[in-house]
């Protein structure tokens, strides 16, 4: 009787795991029920759960998919292939088997997950702006010197102009 419960238990737990994992999927490909803003957080943390090389996020997951069976960093790499838009031999084989188990997302929901993916990911930096000339400082009078007022043009003229001035 001891050991049954205990299966049902290690069972339970499976499926509670199992459903964190499918329910990673859906908040990065079809999140609902969110403002905005707790949408857009949400399917950026789900994405991040799923996809992570490395981190907080890669070792969760790969406890996760080891309590259920499946390997952790291959989930990953299906999902980011997924994201960027390669679909490997192994989803081929499971499209094609007409499983029911398959999670299926609509192509719009995939579509959106990519272009928070490529977002999260783009780590080209922020365009900086054009920066503006200053314009030229006016010429200070000194009282060695008088002030000379130059056209826009009249670098030639300021040329001379220091080449003939004499240091006292």
């Amino acid at each position: 009787m001891e050991h049954e419960d205990a299966r049902y238990s290690a069972r339970g737990c499976g499926e509670l795991f199992a459903a964190v994992i499918t329910q990673a999927f859906h908040d990065a490909f079809a999140p609902q029920a969110f403002n905005a803003g707790e949408k857009e957080m949400v399917q950026r943390d789900s994405i991040a759960f799923l996809t992570a090389k490395s981190g907080e996020w890669r070792a969760h997951r790969n406890w996760l998919c080891t309590q259920i069976g499946i390997d952790g960093d291959a989930l990953a790499e299906s999902v980011r292939e997924m994201l960027l838009g390669i679909t490997s031999p192994h989803m081929k084989e499971r499209q094609n088997s007409g499983r029911q188990d398959v999670i299926a997302f609509k192509p719009a929901q995939i579509e959106a997950a990519r272009a928070v993916h490529r977002q999260m990911n783009d780590r080209s930096p922020a365009p900086r702006p054009i920066p503006t000339p200053k314009p030229a400082p006016e010429p200070v009078a000194t009282a060695k010197h008088k002030s000379v007022v130059l056209e826009p043009d009249a670098s030639d003229v300021l040329t001379d102009w220091y080449a003939n001035m004499s240091v006292t």
